[in-house]
């Protein structure tokens, strides 16, 4: 098990997209008044041309203001939005809306490192994605990489130098989550297609996989 707070964010963005391409760009002190954590991600993640999130869209940190005690720093496609608490910075809320939030039980620099590697999992460059794929062959994929510890995530993600995977319960699309029992949803990313090889040995499973991989 991996402590998401022994997680150099730096290092691993380096790992996953390349060497830094340029100078930090420093905030303005307008946004003074934003967490620590935040202001450091969005530091660090301004040395690279390409944008760190794709799946979920990080606010502009001079668009982010206080709305019903709470500031919206990033969402997802509309549908669901996350914001720190204006009297507690640290602590990040969910929902739809400011008015319909929960705090959740990750502080503001775990999610933050959580949302990094979502990110990798779902936007690198060479991926494999299968939809069902049984408990037991699992728990095989699953074996060389460690479980990073994030609490009550649905989401779980896993680890390694070269390696990421992020795993679902199984969805059919129709029917709630856990459509089969004991079947998984897991996207599996890699630095190279080499590293993705392993997944080879794991036969009668239906993998989608990135172009690159042609």
């Amino acid at each position: 098990m991996i402590n998401p707070k022994d997680i150099e964010l730096s290092n691993f963005l380096r790992r996953w997209h390349g060497p830094i391409e340029t100078n930090i760009e420093h905030l303005p002190s307008s946004c003074d008044w934003l967490p620590n954590p935040l202001r450091d991600w969005h530091e660090l993640t301004s040395q690279w041309q390409t944008p760190i999130t794709r799946m979920n869209h990080m606010t502009p940190p001079q668009e982010v203001n206080p709305e019903n005690g709470l500031a919206v720093f990033l969402e997802n496609q509309g549908v669901r939005q996350w914001a720190f608490s204006v009297n507690e910075p640290t602590a990040v809320h969910e929902g739809e809306d400011v008015y319909e939030m929960e705090k959740i039980t990750e502080d503001l620099e775990v999610f933050l490192i959580h949302s990094a590697l979502y990110e990798v999992a779902y936007g690198a460059t060479f991926w494999r994605r299968c939809d069902a794929v049984p408990g037991e062959q699992l728990r095989h994929m699953l074996a060389p990489l460690a479980r990073v510890a994030f609490d009550d995530s649905l989401t779980s993600i896993h680890l390694s130098d070269h390696v990421i995977a992020a795993v679902d319960p199984h969805m059919d699309g129709r029917s709630e989550w856990g459509a089969l029992p004991d079947h998984w949803h897991i996207q599996v990313a890699a630095t190279n297609s080499n590293e993705l090889e392993y997944l080879n040995q794991h036969s009668g499973l239906s993998w989608q996989h990135s172009p690159w991989q042609d």
